[in-house]
């Protein structure tokens, strides 16, 4: 072997293991994602917040969250924008579920590699039917828009992460 050939063949024993790695540490995401969706228990820490219209807000608080759990979602987020309705008795404008049941229709798209989940539900704060979409990619990155009857639509971007364990009281 050549004195140039040892070098490279040095450098990809040396880099192999770094590739092998990273490689595995997406692969255990993408199956934490994949096992999340089939089995209907995702959570989703919300990041960022895409009014209409509007800037990107940053979110730096840990409130903001949407978990869709055996068929029911617990949601509360933040709401930036305009409304074609009046708003009367409430100054609370976001977004709120609490073990709201749910109908979500799942659809897998292989060349995007993501998850489509689609539902309505009732906004416990306006009392007031919302269209949800949902999409979930495989390295755990999701969008998340919600179409308020009556006001702008508004998305939402974050993560999906494990349940964070239940605070004892």
């Amino acid at each position: 072997m050549t004195k140039a050939m040892k070098k490279i063949f040095t450098l990809l024993l040396i880099l192999l293991p770094v590739f092998c790695m990273g490689q595995t540490k997406k692969e255990k995401q993408a199956a934490m994602v994949k096992e999340a969706v089939e089995s209907g228990n995702v959570y989703v820490h919300v990041g960022q917040v895409i009014p209409l219209s509007m800037r990107m807000k940053d979110v730096s608080t840990d409130s903001y969250s949407f978990k869709l759990k055996d068929g029911k979602l617990t949601c509360y987020l933040p709401y930036f924008g305009a409304s074609h309705t009046a708003i009367i008795g409430t100054d609370d404008t976001g977004i709120k579920a609490e073990a709201m049941p749910v109908i979500v229709n799942k659809k897998f798209n292989a060349k995007k590699k993501c998850w489509w989940l689609t539902f309505d539900f009732e906004n416990v704060n306006m009392h007031e039917r919302i269209n949800c979409n949902v999409q979930i990619f495989s390295n755990g990155q999701t969008y998340i828009k919600m179409q308020p009857e009556g006001r702008d639509s508004i998305q939402y971007q974050g993560n999906v992460e494990q349940q964070p364990a239940a605070k004892a009281a």
